[in-house]
């Protein structure tokens, strides 16, 4: 399962998969730029001016994220949570992607405009700890993704979808478990293609940042390469995406009309939630 693909694929009703709990959300947000910090050092050393020019610029995209995405975010979560009461539409799948593509393109420039002055410092050592650290990251994707049997492998994905749908709907009924499994089962390809493209992507991220030294040149393909995350992908991974997003869309419908009152209930109630939750932090920063 690709994480990144199904945070940016239909359901709104499923925007913040990844969060526990609404006070995970305050806790982990007031410490983002931390958590960022630590993300990026993970891959290369850093000398004590590049550390301090990447804490700096990680807490301006954080500054700038809490004040003016995160309003966003919530009016975005009280319009889900309205979709989500009235029962949810194919059209509201479309909804989600238009709105997820937009918010995500509009924070990968502000991403790229930040950190270009940074990756430019990069040295031809750090380039190649960076490619080791990719190449190692890789391997460990290929032993919890890929070095397990088909039923293994399949289960793993259908576990870890069913754990995250229930932290907004509550426990599942076995039907609407079996229906969510179908989608590990309807695509066991995916992580293969999924590793392949990540390779590719990370070349082009490499190749980038090592050949290209103009500051705006830089931070347009940077842009381009977070932005348009398809570009340059193999047909075969193209035709995988769109034949998972689909899977994930009609099971996202289907589960909604199997929805007690009770599960509706509780993921419109959240949503909410953390749309309160996203405005106070928002204010938080002011």
């Amino acid at each position: 399962m690709s994480r990144s693909v199904l945070l940016r694929t239909p359901g709104l009703v499923l925007l913040m998969l990844g969060l526990a709990s609404c006070a995970t959300v305050n806790l982990a947000y007031d410490h983002a730029d931390w958590w960022m910090t630590r993300m990026a050092t993970r891959y290369v050393e850093l000398d004590s001016v590049q550390a301090k020019a990447v804490r700096v610029q990680f807490g301006h995209v954080h500054a700038w994220h809490r004040s003016h995405e995160l309003p966003v975010y919530a009016q975005l979560l009280d319009r889900a949570a309205d979709r989500m009461q009235r029962g949810l539409t194919r059209a509201d799948m479309t909804w989600v992607m238009g709105v997820a593509n937009e918010r995500w393109l509009v924070t990968s420039n502000e991403l790229a405009r930040e950190l270009t002055p940074v990756l430019l410092t990069l040295n031809p050592e750090q380039m190649v700890q960076m490619a080791d650290n990719l190449d190692y990251e890789n391997t460990r994707y290929v032993k919890s993704q890929m070095d397990l049997d088909p039923t293994q492998r399949i289960k793993q994905r259908s576990d870890w979808l069913i754990k995250q749908i229930e932290k907004w709907t509550g426990d599942l009924t076995a039907a609407q478990r079996r229906r969510i499994a179908m989608v590990a089962a309807a695509t066991p390809e995916f992580p293969e293609l999924r590793l392949a493209e990540r390779k590719r992507r990370q070349a082009k991220f490499l190749s980038l940042v090592r050949d290209q030294r103009n500051p705006s040149a830089l931070q347009s393909a940077i842009v381009g390469l977070l932005s348009a995350p398809r570009e340059g992908a193999s047909d075969e991974y193209r035709r995988s995406v769109a034949r998972y997003e689909e899977q994930l869309t009609q099971m996202l419908l289907d589960l909604d009309r199997s929805l007690s009152a009770e599960q509706r209930s509780h993921a419109v109630n959240r949503m909410r939630k953390f749309a309160q939750d996203f405005r106070a932090l928002a204010v938080a920063q002011t």
